[in-house]
C-alpha cells in the first residue's frame, strides 16, 4: 500500500474528516509514532476517472513486472473513489530538561482545552461566562506532520492541522478530539464531553458516560459541571426506569436528587411512598418542595397538615398556590373559609377559590355556593353562582358533580341568575337525581306536581312544559296548553285548537282559533278562515273565509295569501280575478321577498293569461312573467330556474 505524507491540509479535492474512534490504532515512520483519526474519500468524476484510467494504464506499461503494486490503482479506477487514512503524530513522551520547569499535564492552564467550535465558543448549561478555548492536540504534542496511508477513495486544502489546533469539520471529530483532551484532564473537554453524549453530539446519547465526564470536571471546580451531573444522572435513572430497573433507577435518581435535581427528588419521594418508606418519602418531598418545585410545595403542606402542623401546611399552601397551584389554592380558600389556622375570611376564602375555580372543581363549587349563600338576592351574585356551579357541574367526582346539578336545576325554576326555564330544571335534576342526590330524585318523582305549581305561575312555563309533553302525553299536554290559554298564551291558544280538530273536536276548535286570530295570530287567521270555508264548527261562510285571509295577507302570511289568490283564481267562492289574486301576491311578496314561491305563482299568472283562468279580461304578458321568473329563481325557486333553463333565458 503507498504511503505518503502531507502539512496542515489534507489532500486536495478529498471530503473532511471521518473520525476512527475505537480502537485507538498507532502507526510508525521513520521512527515517530503516529495515531489514526480518521478517513477521508475523494470521489472521481468522469473526467477524472478517465485521466486516472490512462495515468494508470501508463504506470503499468512502465511496470508491467510489478503490477501488483498498481492493484490499489486500479481499485480506485473502478470505484471511482480514493480513500485515506489520516495520522497525528503522538506527543514525545521523554522528560523535560532539569532546569524546564515541569508542567501538570491535568491542570487545565498548562493545557490547552476542548471546545466543540474554534470559532463560536461552546459552553454547558451555566457557563455562559466562561470564555472557550480551542480545540488542541494535549501538551507537547506537534502537528507539523500528518501521515496519510492511501487504501481506496473529499474539499481542495480542507484543513486539519493548524499548528497545535485541530480544527473539526463534525460533530464526530470534536467529539473525538474533546474525548482525547479529556482523557489527559482537560477540564474543560471533560466537561464538553459530557454534553455530547447527554445531547448525543457526535455519538450515541450515554447518560451514565455524560455523568461520569461531568463528574470528573466537578471535582475540578467546573462551576456548571454539577447541574449538568444532576441531570444526566436523572436522565440515566429515566432511562432505568423504562427498562424496570428499580435498583439502577433509584440509584441514579438519588444521584441526581444529592446534585440537586429537583424533578428527581420529588420522583424519589413518591416511589418511597409506594414502598412505605415514609423517611425516604419525607426527606425527598422536603428537598423537593424547598427546591421550590410546585407539587411538592403542596404535598409537603398536606403532609404537615396529616400530622396535626396547621401553620406548616398553611405556609406552604401559600407558597404553592403563590406559583398558581390550583388544589393548594383550593386548600387555602378551605382554611379561610373554615377559620382552620387562621382567622376565618369569607372574601380571602373567595380570593383562593377564584384562583382554582377553573381547574378545580371543588373550589369552583365552593365559591358558588359562597355567591349564592351571600348575595342576599343580588343579581350579579346570582350570576356568579350559576357560572361557578356551571364550572363545578363539569367534576368528575360525585361529590361535587351531582350538588352542583341540583343547584343549576334549582337556579333554572327559581329563575334565579338565568332566565326561568322549569324544562331545563328538570334535565338537571335528572342529572343530579343519577348520581344519587337525594333531593333531585325527589323532585323528580314529584315532576308533574312541580310543573303544574310552576304553570299556574307562568304562561310560558305553562306553554314549554305542554309543547314537551306533545309527543309523550297528550292529555297533560292539553292540560297545560289550557293553563296557559287561560293565561293569554296566544301559541297554547292556537295549539290547543289544533289538537281539538285533531279529534273532531270543530266547535272546541273553532272558539280556540277565534280567540287567537281575534289576538292578531296569523296562523290562527289562516285556520280561522278555513273552519269558514270548509263549515268545520260553524256555518260555512265564503265571505268571512276571504275576510280572514284578506287580513292575514295583508300582515304578510303568505299561507293566507296563497289561499286567497287560489281562490280568485279559481272563483272559488268568488269573482274569478287574476289581477285582484296578483294584487293579494304582491303584497305577500313585498313582506316576504325571500320566499319565491310567491313571485313563480305571479309569474305562472302573467305567463298564462287570462284564458288559463277563464278570466278573457285579463290579458297575457310574457315580459312581466320572465321578471317574476327572474325574480324567484334568483331566490332559490327550483320550478323558476328550470323554466328559465328550458327557454334558455339567463338569470343568475
Amino acid at each position: 500500500m503507498k504511503e505518503y505524507f502531507k502539512k496542515a491540509h489534507l489532500p486536495a479535492n478529498y471530503s473532511p474528516l471521518t473520525p476512527f474512534v475505537e480502537p485507538v490504532t498507532t502507526a510508525t515512520h521513520k521512527k515517530r509514532t503516529y495515531t489514526l483519526m480518521g478517513t477521508s474519500t475523494k470521489t472521481y468524476g468522469a473526467g477524472g476517472r478517465l485521466g486516472l484510467t490512462l495515468l494508470t494504464l501508463v504506470k503499468s506499461i512502465f511496470f508491467m513486472f510489478f503490477l501488483g503494486t498498481l492493484k490499489e490503482e486500479w481499485s480506485c479506477v473502478k470505484s471511482g473513489k480514493r480513500q485515506i487514512e489520516v495520522y497525528v503524530i503522538q506527543p514525545k513522551t521523554s522528560q523535560p530538561k532539569p532546569d524546564a520547569p515541569q508542567k501538570d499535564p491535568v491542570n487545565a492552564d498548562s493545557s490547552p482545552t476542548l471546545t466543540l467550535n474554534p470559532e463560536t465558543p461552546q459552553t454547558g448549561k451555566g457557563k455562559e461566562d466562561s470564555p472557550a478555548k480551542p480545540i488542541a492536540t494535549p501538551p507537547q504534542a506537534t502537528a507539523d506532520k500528518v501521515h496519510t496511508k492511501v487504501t481506496t477513495p473529499n474539499v481542495a486544502g480542507t484543513p486539519f492541522m493548524n499548528a497545535k489546533v485541530v480544527v473539526p469539520d463534525k460533530d464526530c471529530d470534536a467529539f473525538e478530539a474533546g474525548r482525547r483532551n479529556a482523557a489527559v484532564g482537560n477540564v474543560q473537554a471533560q466537561f464538553d464531553v459530557g454534553v455530547m453524549y447527554l445531547k448525543g453530539i457526535g455519538t450515541k446519547k450515554n447518560f451514565e458516560k455524560a455523568y461520569e465526564f461531568f463528574s470528573k470536571a466537578e471535582q475540578s471546580n467546573h462551576s456548571g459541571a454539577k447541574e449538568q451531573a444532576a441531570e444526566a444522572a436523572y436522565q440515566a435513572g429515566v432511562e432505568a426506569s423504562a427498562g424496570f430497573n428499580q435498583k439502577n433507577h433509584l440509584k441514579w435518581f438519588k444521584q441526581a436528587a444529592d446534585n440537586g435535581h429537583t424533578q428527581a427528588a420529588y420522583q424519589l419521594a413518591g416511589i418511597f411512598q409506594q414502598n412505605k418508606d415514609d423517611n425516604n418519602s419525607i426527606k425527598y418531598l422536603r428537598m423537593a418542595a424547598d427546591q421550590g418545585h410546585p407539587d411538592a410545595v403542596y404535598f409537603f403542606g398536606k403532609k404537615c397538615q396529616t400530622i396535626g402542623n396547621v401553620r406548616g401546611a398553611f405556609t406552604y399552601y401559600q407558597l404553592a398556590a403563590e406559583k398558581n397551584h390550583p388544589e393548594a389554592a383550593y386548600e387555602l380558600g378551605e382554611m379561610y373559609l373554615n377559620g382552620n389556622g387562621v382567622s376565618s375570611n369569607i372574601e380571602e376564602a373567595k380570593k383562593y377559590f377564584r384562583v382554582a375555580a377553573d381547574k378545580n372543581c371543588n373550589a369552583a363549587y365552593q365559591l358558588a355556593l359562597l355567591y349564592w349563600e351571600n348575595g342576599n338576592g343580588n343579581e350579579k351574585a346570582m350570576k356568579e353562582a350559576f357560572e361557578y356551579f356551571n364550572k363545578a357541574a363539569k367534576s368528575t367526582s360525585e361529590v361535587v358533580y351531582g350538588p352542583a346539578n341540583y343547584m343549576i336545576g334549582f337556579m333554572y325554576y327559581e329563575g334565579k341568575g338565568i332566565a326561568k326555564d322549569v324544562l331545563q330544571a328538570f334535565v338537571n335534576w335528572d342529572i343530579a337525581a343519577r348520581k344519587g342526590h337525594s333531593e333531585a330524585k325527589k323532585n323528580v318523582n314529584n315532576e308533574y306536581q312541580l310543573k303544574l305549581r310552576a304553570a299556574n305561575v307562568d304562561a310560558h312555563v305553562a306553554y314549554q312544559v305542554g309543547l314537551n309533553y306533545v309527543n309523550k302525553d297528550e292529555k297533560k299536554a292539553m292540560e297545560f296548553y289550557n293553563i296557559a290559554s287561560k293565561k293569554g298564551n296566544i301559541e297554547a291558544t292556537y295549539n290547543l285548537g289544533i289538537m281539538h280538530s285533531c279529534r273532531a273536536e270543530d266547535l272546541e276548535a273553532f272558539s280556540l282559533f277565534t280567540n287567537a286570530a281575534e289576538k292578531g295570530y296569523l296562523p290562527a287567521m289562516v285556520k280561522l278562515a278555513e273552519c269558514y270555508r270548509t263549515g268545520q264548527g260553524i256555518k260555512h261562510n265564503v265571505n268571512e273565509a276571504v275576510k280572514w285571509l284578506e287580513k292575514a295577507a295583508n300582515l304578510g302570511s303568505f299561507p293566507a295569501g296563497n289561499e286567497l289568490g287560489k281562490m280568485y283564481l279559481s272563483g272559488t267562492g268568488v269573482t274569478v280575478s287574476c289581477q285582484k289574486a296578483i294584487e293579494i301576491l304582491t303584497m305577500c311578496e313585498d313582506k316576504n321577498p325571500m320566499l319565491g314561491a310567491t313571485a313563480y305563482q305571479i309569474g305562472t299568472i302573467y305567463d298564462g293569461g287570462g284564458s288559463a283562468y277563464n278570466d278573457p279580461g285579463f290579458q297575457k304578458n310574457e315580459s312581466k312573467a320572465i321578471k317574476w321568473f327572474k325574480k324567484a329563481a334568483i331566490v332559490g325557486n327550483k320550478a323558476a330556474q328550470i323554466l328559465l333553463t328550458k327557454r334558455k333565458i339567463p338569470w343568475k
